[in-house]
């Protein structure tokens, strides 16, 4: 399972739960981190769902959509995180491109170098375009008093993220609060 939809998930189900989520809960150590890639399919698709209902609750409550606004935005939603996963891949792989090119400052390709930097620029250009299009798009389903909530709600969702991206690395990938407990030094 990728990072994101692991964040994303995790994210979404922390915002679907009530004020005493943010409270540290202990979790029973298993006794093998690693979970068979059928089991994961499993754990990945139950949370996938409960993901979209904790999402959809909480825009419907915080936002105040009615039921004919939420089934307009779903499908409008989801093709714009595919667009922007879309986009967001094309800038890692043009970010890692450049990083490889500057590996050795000395013999790095100036062409190649500029090249990637001009295709950085327009991937960021489309990013602000597709931003453009979604505002739109979101004015034909919601008032501007809903929009500003649902851009607000979206706001910390990516803050939320961020925040566990930081937290990822300190604990061997796994969103916190999973994984085995550590045994204290002695």
């Amino acid at each position: 399972m990728t990072t994101r939809l692991l964040l994303v998930a995790a994210l979404c189900a922390a915002f679907a739960v009530s004020a005493d989520a943010q409270r540290p809960r202990q979790i029973a150590p298993r006794a093998n981190a690693r979970v068979p890639v059928a089991q994961d399919s499993v754990n990945r698709a139950q949370l996938e769902g409960a993901v979209r209902l904790g999402f959809g609750r909480a825009v419907r409550q915080r936002v105040g959509l009615s039921d004919a606004q939420i089934a307009r935005l779903v499908p409008l939603s989801r093709d714009y995180e595919q667009r922007r996963r879309g986009l967001q891949v094309e800038e890692r792989e043009t970010r890692l491109s450049l990083r490889e090119a500057l590996r050795n400052e000395s013999t790095a390709d100036q062409t190649r170098v500029d090249q990637l930097l001009q295709r950085l620029l327009v991937v960021q250009k489309r990013r602000v375009e597709l931003l453009e299009a979604e505002y739109r798009d979101l004015a034909t389903i919601m008032t501007p008093i809903q929009r500003a909530k649902y851009l607000a709600l979206q706001e910390q969702i990516r803050r939320r993220l961020d925040q566990l991206r930081q937290q990822q690395p300190a604990n061997g990938g796994r969103p916190p609060g999973t994984g085995a407990r550590q045994r204290p030094l002695r």
